[in-house]
């Protein structure tokens, strides 16, 4: 079990886990690797309470550390994720970049969609900006 995963907060309804990279964050059927999924449920399994039917509410990149939310319970999963439709949970990224933008904010609002859905892709999850894609808002500060 690894012991660089760190439970941030929880509650009976939802569960909120540092995930370090480069862990994935779901099994995949192409080879077994451990995964925050699998090390979670390994982890409150081994607790008094156990850990419920955990369901992943966002992913995170392998190369990408930061928190994942969990729900504990089928309805807890069914409200939290009626919440992210409608945008009210907020997702916010840090990233560290090579060198410096001419501007100090930005807003980029443009449809996105998998890249895998329109384009050959060796990685068919990539994003890319398309007219047939979801909508999208992201601010940008430095």
């Amino acid at each position: 079990m690894r012991t660089d995963i760190r439970v941030v907060d929880e509650s009976p309804d939802w569960l909120v886990v540092e995930k370090p990279a480069p862990l994935i964050v779901h099994p995949t059927s192409e080879k077994r690797e451990p995964s925050l999924l699998g090390e979670v449920k390994a982890r409150l399994d081994a607790r008094e309470d156990g850990g419920g039917t955990l369901s992943i509410l966002n992913r995170l990149d392998r190369e990408t550390s930061g928190l994942v939310l969990f729900s504990r319970n089928p309805q807890a999963a069914r409200e939290l994720g009626k919440a992210m439709e409608r945008r009210e949970i907020e997702k916010e990224y840090e990233a560290i970049v090579s060198g410096w933008p001419d501007w100090e904010r930005k807003r980029i609002e443009a449809p996105i969609l998998r890249r895998g859905e329109v384009a050959e892709s060796r990685v068919w999850l990539k994003q890319m900006v398309h007219e047939k894609g979801r909508p999208c808002l992201t601010e940008v500060e430095v």
